[in-house]
């Protein structure tokens, strides 16, 4: 009944978002036609599908959007959103037609077809008579795109009311609004403000005191000691980290196929969150990234952050368990050159593998010039199973000789222990290749264990040495036995042994029993100890027999324990042996005194191994890492970028699109550090542009080019170009520095102003692309979970360090127990948080340089049945009651004050005023679930998801 009056009354005050109404195709969705898609249509069908086709079969072209759709003789070959009516998908699964007829192409590729009908069936491409004539890429035209033109550094243009000007961004944005006789809003509240700062700097809400004091931040001294104060603090880089690893599409496995655990992921994370909290300038966060490995340093630590910085280039959805080794190398290649591409230059590079870019200036020779580079770098190491390359991190030079030392001596040992190891075999294929007859080498005569008569289940075994012959039997329990029979054909003494091969599960008590004619006797062996002689044979008994007199031996356990067989001797002795036969040498066989000896130095080996391993230096591990490959050069074009089929050699270089796109690469250099300079060289037009672009949308909820990892010519063009240009250019003159640019945007108007809706301005530009107001916007799923355990108290603010066990070996089913900050959390290709999963968290497996924002249903049920957000909301119940010297009302503002910035209004407190009074102040458990569930609707409220 509680739980029932508060959603009903607070939520009529804080509701949900409505759901968002359905999108036009995304860039996401054209750049996987263009990846997945449009390269199986070129390759295995367009031969006789397409206009171009010398026979066109059924009347199927499935070259263009429109053609692909109407189909042939025989129907519809695409309908999107329908798998059981497109028949192009039924032929690939060979389930009427079969297409292609020479080879029915692997279930990935099926699966990407379904997935592209599916959601659509986007398709760019156009019929041919619609389009233009292909052709050569035309550069020189190419080159006055507005994306490849030079950065500028234009004059903020004058305006006419210098009030709502804070710095020269405000002078762009509002020539842009007085251009259309447009006013834009007031600033925001100083509440507003105070929550939107701290949200945007350091994903986390303001504390509860800094809320009842907002007043004080009308001061504009008292915000920008507050902007500074953020900037510095170390949940910057926690937030700002978050930002960039959505564009180096971070996790902690692998993804498809054999999927392997990233335990080593997390270094990466942290450089990182180091760099952004160092304000590392942003050329060299981009170098280090590219050829980190490759760059001189001054100090361990410097060293080892250089290292960790090529983590980017490793971070990719790999399939290491693909057998065909060339194509996984030019997989994982493609997938760099894509990531590269839309991380710093904003530009579509992996539909150019197998054709020019449809849209923009890029040959597919640019492709192969920068495979090239990346071929000359290593990845992966090949195996059943390949492998990511990781690098030993640095320490101290006297703590690195120290650890060198150890690792030499230790790899010493090992080499000796594998020495030994091939010697033994050696050794024991000796001993088993010897025929152990009464003529053999070794004294007497051997009855190896196959000679004997076995009762009960005996099971083969060659795992613990030294035994005779090819391998031993043991069994377990107290039934079964095995009888030796020996007839001699010489009468004398002989002595009677055995061997076996101790350990211990064996047999505290093997019992021995020797039949002669009428007479038996016994003897217990202890098959935990090592047998006496060589630590091979057990002397058992001597014994006078007749010639031919038939000798036999029983062997049974009469304990819990494994009874081995293996062997037994009996040696004919001479008159000076009698005297004490167990001093005699039984062992003539020189392979196997060989073998006794170097059994023993075996265990000696073990032993110091695991001393060096225990006493082992402190290392301060791995990072995942690339490497110089050992072949270097230039590389070839794959015709339809297909692996094994190489045309024309391409020297390697930079987009031919610059002007300046050579690299003058050493020789026996892979061209990554070049590749990285240039990158970030003053002549190139895009890296400084997309990265203040990025920076630019996370503050103000979108860029000012609002496809932030494509300024191609599918992408949008900015709205505010000179702002554009103007910010990049002083970016770079600030020495790259992201601090810098950030509390640039922050200090301006345009940042602070009020997100308060104008209808007569909405209607006149309903998307906000003359930023006349702030935009609404919805915390990402990092700040929700965190502010929710910010409110209950119990956040976890434990900074760095690794995210799983390495007992961890699947990522299905994973346990997040963990209380830290959300980017703490592991990141799983396959298997992500639920909430991370519910609340539009960035797709790992590709560059996400803006995040979908989903409004859905399964969105309000999560924050409302979610068992996480109930026990956190009791917890916050908790901490609000304990604070004994609180009035009720005063608990409601503080928990408003802590939930979302700001106290209830009057309506608020009153209502809520009367739910609590509805539970009894005696009975302490219906207080608790009522304060719960005030806690709770405060969380599933639309004000504490959205920034206004």
């Amino acid at each position: 009944m509680i739980r029932t009056l508060c959603l009903q009354t607070v939520l009529a005050l804080l509701t949900f978002a409505p759901i968002s109404r359905a999108q036009e195709p995304d860039i996401e969705q054209l750049d996987f036609f263009e990846t997945k898609i449009r390269p199986v249509l070129v390759n295995h069908c367009y031969e006789c599908h397409s206009a171009k086709s010398e026979m066109v079969y059924g009347g199927l072209l499935l070259d263009s959007r429109d053609s692909i759709r109407q189909g042939g003789d025989s129907g519809q070959g695409i309908v999107p959103g329908d798998l059981d009516e497109s028949l192009v998908l039924e032929a690939m699964k060979y389930e009427s037609y079969e297409m292609p007829p020479d080879e029915q192409l692997p279930d990935h590729v099926i699966a990407d077809f379904e997935k592209w009908i599916s959601e659509g069936a986007v398709d760019p491409r156009e019929s041919a008579a619609n389009s233009a004539a292909v052709g050569e890429i035309d550069l020189k035209a190419g080159r006055k795109f507005w994306a490849f033109q030079p950065i500028t550094l234009p004059t903020p243009p004058p305006v006419k009311n210098d009030s709502q000007v804070n710095n020269a961004i405000d002078q762009f944005v509002l020539s842009r609004l007085q251009d259309k006789a447009l006013a834009a809003n007031p600033a925001a509240t100083p509440q507003e403000l105070l929550r939107r700062i701290y949200f945007d700097l350091v994903g986390l809400p303001p504390p509860a005191d800094l809320v009842a004091d907002g007043q004080r931040f009308e001061s504009e001294t008292e915000l920008d000691q507050l902007v500074d104060d953020l900037i510095a603090s170390p949940e910057f880089g926690e937030k700002w980290a978050r930002h960039w690893l959505d564009v180096a599409r971070y996790s902690d496995s692998s993804g498809g196929g054999r999927l392997l655990m990233f335990y080593d992921a997390w270094r990466y994370r942290d450089y990182v969150i180091d760099a952004y909290n160092k304000d590392k300038p942003f050329n060299q966060f981009v170098v280090e990234q590219l050829a980190g490995d490759l760059l001189q340093h001054e100090s361990h630590e410097v060293r080892g952050e250089q290292i960790t910085a090529t983590g980017f280039l490793m971070l990719g959805p790999h399939n290491y368990e693909l057998q065909d080794k060339e194509l996984l190398r030019m997989e994982i290649i493609d997938e760099q050159i894509d990531v590269m591409g839309r991380s710093f230059l904003g530009m579509t590079l992996g539909c150019v593998r197998c054709h020019d870019h449809k849209f923009d200036p890029i040959p597919i020779e640019d492709y192969y010039a920068l495979a090239g580079i990346f071929r000359g770098t290593q990845s992966s190491v090949t195996a059943n199973v390949s492998q990511f390359v990781q690098t030993d991190l640095p320490l101290p030079d006297e703590q690195q000789q120290t650890l060198d030392e150890h690792r030499t001596r230790l790899k010493a040992a090992r080499d000796d222990l594998n020495s030994i190891k091939q010697l033994l075999s050696s050794l024991q294929q000796s001993v088993a290749d010897e025929d152990f007859s009464h003529t053999s080498k070794l004294r007497g005569t051997i009855l190896d264990e196959d000679q004997a008569t076995l009762v009960g289940n005996w099971v083969s075994s060659d795992s613990v040495k030294p035994f005779i012959g090819s391998s031993y039997r043991y069994a377990n329990g107290v039934h079964p036995n095995a009888t030796y029979e020996f007839t001699p054909l010489t009468a004398g003494h002989y002595a009677i042994l055995t061997s076996y091969t101790p350990h211990p599960n064996r047999s505290p008590k093997v019992q021995y029993t020797f039949t002669q004619g009428d007479q038996k006797s016994d003897k217990v062996i202890n098959q935990k100890q090592t047998p006496a002689t060589n630590g091979f044979f057990q002397l058992l008994q001597t014994v006078e027999l007749s010639a031919d007199e038939l000798f036999t031996v029983k062997v049974q356990s009469i304990a819990d324990g494994a009874v081995i067989i293996d062997a037994i001797q009996l040696v004919l002795l001479d008159e000076s042996e009698l005297a004490d036969p167990e001093d005699v040498t039984y062992l003539d066989l020189e392979s196997l005194s060989a073998l006794q000896d170097n059994l023993q130095r075996q265990t000696e080996l073990e032993k110091r191994i695991q001393r060096l391993k225990k006493n082992a230096p402190a290392s301060p591990g791995k990072a995942m890492s690339v490497r110089e490959h050992s072949e270097t050069g230039d590389y070839f074009v794959c015709i339809r970028g297909d692996a094994h089929k190489l045309g024309d050699q391409v020297p390697r270089r930079g987009l031919s699109v610059f002007p300046a796109s050579q690299l003058n690469i050493p020789k026996n250099s892979s061209g990554r550090l070049e590749l990285a300079e240039w990158l970030v060289a003053d002549d190139n037009p895009l890296t400084a542009r997309v990265y203040v672009n990025r920076v630019w949308s996370h503050l103000l909820g979108q860029g000012l080019v609002r496809t932030p990892d494509n300024f191609g010519a599918m992408g949008e063009k900015p709205s505010h170009p000179e702002l554009l240009d103007y910010l990049a250019s002083e970016f770079v003159k600030h020495d790259w520095s992201t601090k810098w640019l950030v509390k640039e945007i922050i200090n301006s108007a345009t940042y602070r102003r009020s997100s308060n809706y104008n209808e007569a301005l909405q209607e006149l530009d309903p998307e906000n692309r003359l930023l006349w107001r702030a935009n609404h916007r919805r915390l990402n799923v990092e700040s929700l979970r965190d502010s929710i355990l910010n409110f209950s108290g119990q956040l976890d603010q434990t900074r760095g360090g690794a995210s799983i066990d390495r007992s961890v070996k699947r990522e299905f089913d994973y346990q997040y127990e963990s209380l830290r900050r959300t980017i703490y959390l592991p990141v799983f290709r396959n298997s992500l948080h639920d909430m991370l999963d519910v609340f539009d968290f960035a797709n790992p497996n590709i560059v996400s340089g803006r995040r979908s924002e989903s409004t859905l249903p399964s969105q309000a049920l999560y924050l409302m049945n979610s068992p996480f957000v109930i026990q956190q909301s009791r917890l916050a119940a908790t901490r609000l009651l304990a604070q004994k010297e609180l009035s009720d009302e005063q608990r409601i503002v503080l928990a408003w004050q802590r939930a979302l910035g700001r106290p209830p209004n009057d309506q608020e407190l009153e209502i809520m005023q009367n739910f609590i009074d509805q539970s009894d102040p005696a009975d302490a458990e219906q207080q608790l679930a009522a304060w719960a569930d005030l806690c709770q609707t405060l969380i599933a409220s639309l004000d504490f998801r959205y920034l206004k």
